[in-house]
């Protein structure tokens, strides 16, 4: 480096600069007075040792340090609130995360038992509607052989099911005489 450079110092400084403007003026502000001084220093370290390489200086640049990064006073409390501000998404997000993986195994639990009851349900009309079908054509079978027989004992069923959830009541007619056929076509 002797014969590239007579002041190999101001050519490090002067590369450090401009590596560190374009560096931090790529980061947002509140990153690098926060989270950022890493991230800052390795690309400042990276771009003076290409900036050298391209001298061909043979100096190599081992760490590159930031000492403390502070804002001005007048804007401390405004960075101190966008600090507060990250860490309160931080907090709201874990919060939400948490709240999600509790609440999200007991909905798919209820989804998938509400499933298996509506397949139940399914089933079970499946199974009531052929047992319906089925009826009906042992009927027709019925009522083709002998329709007087089958239209007759179809009424006895259906009284049977009727009335004995009806209310009856008798008033005696002036003739002294009650109908109380049910039957059609009995006398």
């Amino acid at each position: 480096f002797l014969f590239v450079t007579e002041a190999p110092q101001y050519l490090i400084k002067r590369l450090a600069e401009a590596s560190l403007t374009e560096v931090v003026g790529t980061t947002p502000v509140d990153e690098d007075l926060t989270t950022a001084r890493l991230k800052i220093q390795e690309e400042a370290k990276q771009s003076v040792q290409e900036g050298l390489d391209s001298y061909g200086v043979g100096i190599r640049i081992s760490s590159v340090n930031l000492k403390t990064a502070e804002p001005p006073p007048e804007v401390i409390r405004a960075f101190q609130d966008v600090v507060d501000a990250k860490a309160d998404r931080e907090r709201l997000i874990n919060n939400a995360s948490g709240y999600a993986n509790e609440i999200l195994p007991k909905a798919r639990g209820e989804a998938e038992k509400m499933t298996q009851a509506a397949e139940a349900e399914r089933q079970r009309r499946v199974a009531n509607a052929r047992g319906e079908a089925k009826r009906f054509t042992d009927i027709l079978s019925e009522y083709n052989k002998a329709p007087e027989v089958t239209r007759k004992r179809l009424y006895l069923e259906t009284a049977e099911k009727i009335l004995p959830k009806l209310s009856k009541y008798f008033f005696e007619s002036e003739g002294g005489r009650f109908d109380l056929k049910i039957i059609q076509g009995e006398k």
